[in-house]
């Protein structure tokens, strides 16, 4: 089978969409190249172009924003470290109030990565929130052991979102007084048809 990638393209893979008839694609033998999609066809042995198209999604980053969030404690604070809009698409990217607002009503697929140091010996437990309540079974937790490490984290998972609902990253830990600082870290949610 021909490669694309010999012939000097870059391979992106972002996302398979819906495609209109999937009955004679191999996906093993799909690539993206610069948001457009290039799929072998088994029936034809050529390659078809296919636009894969996101329909609702939005991204907001961290990046190195090195300064340190206090007040973290046993009920959960918003994480208010975000600094950056990386792309949007009906859902509003809004990194200057750490959230993302949703632009359509549907299920949606929210992604969280971060990069982050805070108090000693300390269990950070992070959860993301719609409408500033707590989404069941999408959250992740890890443990620092001491104050100068930096750890990673990151979660996925789905939820049911309504166009208007803010969605965000919230933390808290079994303290009183601990810290959190983020050096690195994404929020994006993509709406699934």
């Amino acid at each position: 089978k021909p490669s694309l990638r010999n012939r000097g393209f870059k391979l992106v893979l972002l996302s398979i969409r819906k495609l209109t008839d999937i009955s004679d694609i191999n996906f093993t033998n799909s690539e993206l190249v610069d948001g457009q999609g290039i799929v072998w066809n088994n029936t034809n042995q050529n390659w078809n172009h296919h636009e894969f198209v996101l329909s609702d999604y939005a991204e907001i980053s961290a990046n190195a924003s090195g300064t340190e969030q206090t007040g973290i404690g046993t009920s959960f604070v918003k994480v208010t470290q975000f600094d950056t809009n990386v792309a949007a698409k009906e859902s509003t990217a809004d990194a200057a109030n750490d959230k993302i607002t949703l632009g359509a009503t549907g299920e949606f697929i929210c992604q969280c990565y971060l990069s982050f140091e805070g108090s000693n010996n300390a269990f950070y437990t992070f959860a993301i929130f719609v409408n500033g309540v707590e989404v069941a079974n999408l959250d992740a937790q890890r443990k620092l052991g001491t104050g100068a490490d930096v750890g990673t984290i990151s979660w996925v998972g789905f939820f049911a979102g309504t166009s208007g609902q803010d969605v965000d990253v919230r933390v808290k830990t079994g303290g009183t007084v601990d810290v959190l600082t983020i050096h690195h870290g994404t929020l994006s949610i993509e709406e699934l048809d």
